[in-house]
């Protein structure tokens, strides 16, 4: 019988290194993030998982970042979000009443960015011509 060679010692290790690994937590085995949409053209009800609105206008994309990130704290709160998330505002003007406000709640792998070739706005200003009215 042959006597095992350093090579067999070192291929046998790395074949059962994986066994005495430690467990490897579920945001680091997720590679595609959550994806929030969020469009002027959304609406707060709906899940904000499609881009656009469904055909029978049931389901779409948000309408604010404010319930975008409110959603993705619902989430992470519950323990249904414990990987990346990604918040994809489309093209148009954002109208914030108030400022978008994030705290160490929101922590976490979140990428907020535009729609590629589109351009968000997020606007705290005011119409002045309507209180002139």
């Amino acid at each position: 019988m042959l006597a095992p060679t350093r090579v067999g010692l070192a291929v046998a290790a790395v074949a059962v290194l994986p066994v005495w690994a430690p467990p490897v937590a579920a945001a680091e085995i997720a590679k595609d993030p959550f994806v929030l949409q969020v469009s002027p053209a959304g609406n707060d009800r709906w899940s904000g998982q499609l881009a656009e609105a469904n055909p029978s206008h049931t389901d779409g994309p948000l309408a604010t970042p404010q319930r975008a990130r409110d959603v993705l704290r619902e989430r992470r709160r519950a323990g249904i979000l414990a990987g990346a998330a990604e918040v994809r505002l489309h093209g148009g003007r954002y109208r914030l009443s108030e400022p978008l406000v994030f705290t160490p709640e929101d922590s976490g792998p979140t990428t907020w960015a535009a729609v590629p070739g589109e351009t968000p706005v997020l606007s705290g200003a005011v119409d002045t011509m309507d209180r002139m009215s």
